[in-house]
């Protein structure tokens, strides 16, 4: 006898490049049925079949719908509105984890699992080639313990009404992959302003001390002259990495420089990405825990940047 999986019905609240991307691939996947989409104006509702869904310009229609469990937030979102749908049972899944700050995300995790239908909330993180490549270093137990983790992403981006945000979302993005690599808790952060000619904030450079000792800088500049994107480089105990080549040691003193490609992206379709971070449990808090992390590190290099002093997080 075959057991037929439930089809998800899904609400997506906001159509930026996240939220069609949903739609699209969505679409494909037999196990979800999109049944709701709102707009944040009504030019975006023709970048999409009208026909197949119900369209609104109100996100809280598509949130409070009683004909969907399963919500994809791509706008920003009241976080009130947030704590509703998950009390509701809904599950949540947010392309913009940023938006809401480390205490709010706490907030979210305790609701998400005070419900008895044990809703979850998840973000949805951008995959990437150089994280990927970093994590398999780490991973193949060849470099030891980490002492020192670098990063440097300097360019010349296109023109932005608003860097501060731009620079929220790119450092909420590198701090991801940060918490990712290294699991220890971290300690401390002291962290510098760069500004450019006409006194806008165009980036940091972070200096983060974790348990365990390792020390990671982070170095992010959207109006650099230069284009420099080192990706992760990592000293370890017994081994370095950078730009996908592991170093070693040989036993007569050598260094052993040999290439460590990227792994292949995951073969696992965006549909059962979703589903696996829908499942309540040990996935689910791991993701939860990283992006309050995140959002603290970030929180504290914004402090520091203030007030020119190094934040203690105990």
């Amino acid at each position: 006898m075959t057991v037929e999986s439930p089809v998800w019905r899904v609400g997506i609240a906001g159509l930026n490049s996240s939220g069609l991307f949903a739609i699209e691939h969505l679409n494909r996947d037999s196990r979800f049925q999109i049944v709701d989409v709102s707009v944040t104006n009504p030019a975006q509702a023709n970048l999409i079949d009208k026909t197949r869904y119900r369209c609104s310009e109100l996100p809280i229609g598509t949130l409070t719908s009683p004909e969907t469990n399963l919500v994809f937030i791509n706008q920003p979102i009241e976080f009130d509105a947030i704590t509703d749908v998950l009390r509701r049972g809904k599950h949540v899944v947010c392309s913009m984890p940023w938006m809401f700050s480390a205490e709010q995300w706490t907030i979210l995790g305790k609701a998400a699992t005070s419900v008895s239908a044990q809703a979850t909330i998840s973000g949805l993180i951008r995959w990437s080639s150089e994280f990927a490549v970093a994590d398999s270093a780490i991973e193949s137990h060849r470099l030891g313990w980490l002492n020192f983790v670098r990063m440097s992403c300097c360019e010349k981006s296109i023109p932005h009404h608003d860097t501060t945000d731009m620079l929220t979302v790119i450092g909420f993005e590198r701090l991801f992959q940060l918490v990712s690599l290294i699991e220890a808790a971290p300690r401390s952060v002291y962290a510098r302003s760069v500004t450019n000619l006409g006194g806008k904030h165009t980036g940091f450079l972070a200096t983060i001390a974790f348990a365990e000792g390792c020390v990671a800088q982070l170095e992010i500049n959207i109006d650099s002259r230069w284009s420099l994107r080192t990706g992760w480089m990592l000293e370890g105990s017994a081994g370095s990495f950078r730009n996908e080549r592991l170093y070693t040691t040989a036993d007569d003193g050598e260094i052993v420089d040999e290439p460590f490609a990227a792994p292949a992206m995951p073969a696992a379709s965006f549909g059962d990405e979703v589903l696996r971070n829908l499942q309540p449990g040990e996935s689910n808090n791991r993701q939860v825990d990283r992006i309050i992390r995140s959002r603290q590190l970030m929180e504290a290099i914004e402090s520091s940047m203030r007030n020119g002093l190094p934040v203690d997080l105990g």
